[in-house]
């Protein structure tokens, strides 16, 4: 739009963009502005804002003016209509302008023996790996994985839910002796038990990485004061 208006005769003015837009409307659409403001796609108050209050269009707005009259923007800028006439179709200008492909990429076709293959050697990995983790190293849908390979996907998840469960347990485990270690410390110092002094003591990660503190606490509190 500024290299545009940089080649411009005279500069446009708000007058004569509200002349060149009646004048469209008139020969467009026979000066019915709802008409108008179908075609270009915006209300009927916005034309109205336009001809009557000095509004002054979009840029976007003024770029479909352009393309539905078979303008180019600087003289719908200008209001250069010297020989000017309603093109015969302005749905394939305004097409052309603001073409937009709706084409599809082509459906990926997927080897589904390869997969099933490939979800069987992950099995073997040394770490376990989720359905999800495998999917994604596959670039496939985890529902098409359930969907068309759902054997080797159960036998991965079941190993996922043993790995996770097991890293619980462990995660536990941890925490439980940090909390013992940090109560004896507690006790050494002649304090009293708490989750506050705990948590003086203990990284927030062992303690993030656990469901029920407060129960591992009173077991181990409980534990210490037995003995």
């Amino acid at each position: 739009m500024l290299k545009a208006q940089a080649t411009l005769e005279c500069p446009p003015t708000r007058e004569s963009l509200q002349d060149t837009i009646q004048e469209l409307v008139t020969r467009l659409d026979n000066g019915k502005s709802a008409a108008f403001a179908r075609r270009i796609g915006v209300s009927k108050g916005t034309v109205h804002h336009w001809l009557k209050d000095g509004g002054t269009p979009t840029l976007p707005a003024l770029l479909q003016i352009a393309g539905h009259a078979g303008l180019s923007l600087a003289k719908v800028l200008t209001g250069d209509l010297t020989n000017w006439s309603p093109p015969a179709d302005t749905c394939k200008q305004v097409t052309m302008l603001f073409h937009r492909s709706t084409q599809r990429a082509p459906r990926r076709t997927l080897d589904w023996d390869d997969i099933r293959s490939q979800l069987v050697a992950m099995q073997g990995d040394l770490v376990p790996v989720s359905v999800a983790e495998a999917a994604r190293r596959l670039n496939v849908d985890v529902r098409q994985i359930y969907q068309n390979a759902n054997k080797e996907a159960r036998v991965l998840a079941e190993r996922w839910r043993q790995h996770m469960r097991r890293r619980g347990e462990q995660s536990v485990e941890r925490a439980r002796d940090a909390i013992d270690a940090a109560c004896q410390d507690i006790l050494s110092e002649g304090k009293a038990i708490n989750l506050r002094e705990i948590r003086k003591r203990v990284p927030q990660e062992v303690l993030g990485s656990v469901k029920g503190v407060i129960t591992l606490l009173q077991e181990v509190r409980g534990r210490l004061e037995a003995n």
